[in-house]
């Protein structure tokens, strides 16, 4: 049999299309993609024509992490809400809860009020804040070091000899 190669690790970034969230997105992208990692950013991955819908459901479904750019404006899109609602569902059904959500808040200080959806799917999840292209490098690489060491490893097929051991050829009596 030959040897199993590592899976490879996909993540999908939410974000709005417009700057500083677009220039970001795009930063993230490209250092994610050279770093190895297949990424998914809408801009840049659905080809004219795709059902757009479909295949954000479907790179979802697919995706280890889940970036969340959370700016003002995308905390107030009904799209963005609803992709972080999907990835929390498909993350409570998930046996190894993916896809993990990184919520990174982009010009969005703590104190600013999210709606109560979003305020509900991000409870209890570690957010990172982001204010200046000078954020940039220190929070790309705490997502990469994330990433090597959170590497999803493909699991082991049990070997024959690890089988459960055949019944007693008489009842237990305790």
């Amino acid at each position: 049999m030959p040897p199993t190669l590592p899976q490879q690790i996909r993540l999908f970034i939410s974000y709005r299309s417009q700057d500083p969230d677009l220039s970001l997105a795009q930063r993230f992208y490209e250092a994610l993609e050279a770093a190895g990692y297949e990424s998914f950013m809408a801009g840049e991955s659905i080809r004219l024509g795709e059902n757009w819908a479909q295949r954000v459901d479907e790179e979802l479904e697919r995706a280890d992490y889940f970036l969340l750019l959370l700016s003002p404006k995308s905390a107030a899109s009904e799209m963005v809400t609803e992709e972080v609602r999907r990835a929390k569902e498909l993350r409570d059904r998930h046996p190894n809860h993916k896809p993990v959500i990184l919520p990174i808040r982009v010009n969005f200080p703590w104190d600013s009020p999210l709606n109560y959806d979003l305020r509900g799917y991000l409870n209890r999840i570690q957010q990172r804040e982001w204010k200046t292209e000078a954020d940039t490098p220190k929070i790309l690489q705490e997502i990469l070091t994330l990433l090597a060491a959170g590497s999803p490893s493909p699991p082991t097929p049990p070997e024959a000899d690890e089988a459960d051991p055949p019944p007693p050829p008489y009842p237990l009596i305790l």
